[in-house]
């Protein structure tokens, strides 16, 4: 099994969907349409190398970008404030955050 493909078990098992995007880019998706496309079948569609992108707001999945360390550290406090759990990755300048939420904040645009 190749890392990508071992990666994408692993998110499905954990709940969460992914679609492939170009072998060494961040975008754009490889097959339209992917906004009403089941995962399952973005994978199939698609027989070139690739890398793997997270698809967030399905199945209550919010993606919190964060574009400095004092940013991440601000939203690590109010998440905890709010009871969600969460997990992360931290970059050389910023970092992000997933939580899984049914309190809507797949809408919200939160200032702090």
């Amino acid at each position: 099994m190749d890392t990508i493909e071992a990666y994408r078990t692993k998110y499905e098992q954990a709940g969460i969907e992914t679609m492939p995007i170009p072998y060494k880019h961040k975008a754009p998706p490889l097959v339209t349409g992917w906004y009403s496309t089941s995962s399952f079948d973005l994978w199939r569609l698609v027989r070139t190398p690739t890398n793997l992108a997270v698809i967030a707001g399905r199945k209550g999945l919010n993606i919190i970008d964060s574009d400095n360390h004092a940013t991440v550290e601000a939203v690590d406090n109010y998440l905890a404030g709010l009871g969600i759990p969460q997990v992360g990755t931290i970059s050389k300048r910023g970092g992000h955050r997933y939580v899984r939420s049914d309190i809507g904040l797949d809408k919200a645009q939160v200032k702090l």
